[in-house]
């Protein structure tokens, strides 16, 4: 990666970078089909930041995308229709300012995402590849703010709150193709609306809270397809987590003891379906999990103990496996200086 920022004038900031990267997918297991796949991706971009007054940043950038992906171990037929080569271009415009005490930000972008080596040719016998995948893009908007304040003698509060949509052509995505394996497809048109609020508190030097609500609508849009049901796959209406923790800092010299801390999580998802016909249904999860840490000679040591799903629901993975129950992890972290 290469990067340039010079100051122009007083109140405008130009940059510019250049970046490749290069990818390397190899299976070769027995039982599988073997794959020897390269994936080179180039960008280039330029971007200027105006400072409009002390409290409003305007962000706009572009860039050129160029992608080249190709399998050397399939014959020269397979090589020429599995090859992909591309180039496109993008662009975001960004308003960031603050008013009435809140850290306001708003985006607009054109985006683009091409298939991961994974996504083409697979990494296992349950994620399955799709070499006929196409890349993706669209657009998409966000806006939002974030308000935080503080008390001397009470902590601190913050709160933000987004709402988001995108509206995307040949999304790529997962659905479950057969029993025991997933494997990836492009909707062809897909929109998604949501909304993200989230609330983080730290009272009293004692008790540290956050709470995060996610609302999303994701629905297939293309005029062709051919399933009553809109929804794709994988995506939860909603989605929730709180954390509540009590942590006590002392500086306890016989042992060393920086910091300890006793919290309960909550995670919880709605039901999602695993196909595009809506067919295939995943429950809900709500999962409750137990932690404890505990920090020695100024950090240098931790110790962490967590019991997960505390109330040993039923939960299953992305193939309609259950996943174990309730279950103890501990670990122990050391840094030596």
């Amino acid at each position: 990666q290469i990067e340039y920022r010079a100051q122009i004038l007083e109140n405008w900031l130009l940059s510019s970078s250049a970046t490749y990267e290069r990818s390397h997918l190899n299976l070769s297991e027995p039982a599988a089909e073997r794959v020897d796949a390269l994936a080179d991706f180039m960008t280039g971009t330029v971007s200027m930041q105006w400072s409009v007054t002390p409290a409003t940043l305007l962000l706009l950038a572009a860039r050129a995308s160029c992608f080249d992906s190709r399998d050397r171990s399939a014959t020269p037929i397979d090589q020429q229709t599995g090859t992909q080569s591309e180039c496109n271009p993008e662009a975001r415009l960004g308003l960031q300012t603050y008013w009435a005490g809140v850290e306001w930000r708003a985006n607009l972008s054109r985006v683009q995402r091409y298939p991961t080596l994974a996504e083409r040719y697979g990494i296992s016998a349950t994620v399955r590849g799709n070499a006929a995948l196409q890349s993706e893009s669209g657009w998409s908007a966000d806006a939002g703010g974030r308000w935080q304040t503080r008390w001397k003698n009470f902590g601190s509060l913050a709160l933000e709150s987004f709402v988001f949509s995108r509206w995307t052509k040949n999304l790529i995505t997962f659905e479950r193709a057969s029993l025991g394996y997933i494997r990836p497809y492009n909707e062809g048109q897909a929109r998604f609306l949501g909304a993200e609020t989230a609330l983080l508190t730290d009272l009293f030097q004692h008790l540290r809270s956050q709470g995060q609500v996610t609302l999303l609508s994701a629905l297939a849009t293309d005029n062709e397809r051919r399933y009553e049901n809109s929804e794709i796959p994988y995506r939860s209406p909603y989605t929730l987590s709180a954390l509540v923790e009590f942590y006590q800092r002392a500086q306890n010299k016989m042992w060393s003891i920086s910091e300890f801390a006793l919290g309960v999580q909550y995670d919880g998802k709605a039901r999602k379906f695993a196909d595009r016909a809506g067919l295939i249904s995943i429950p809900s999860t709500h999962l409750f999990e137990a932690q404890a840490r505990l920090e020695l000679l100024q950090g240098r040591l931790k110790a962490r103990l967590r019991i997960s799903n505390l109330g040993n629901a039923r939960a299953f993975d992305v193939l309609g496996y259950p996943l174990p129950g309730r279950a103890v992890y501990g670990s122990l972290e050391g840094t030596l200086e």
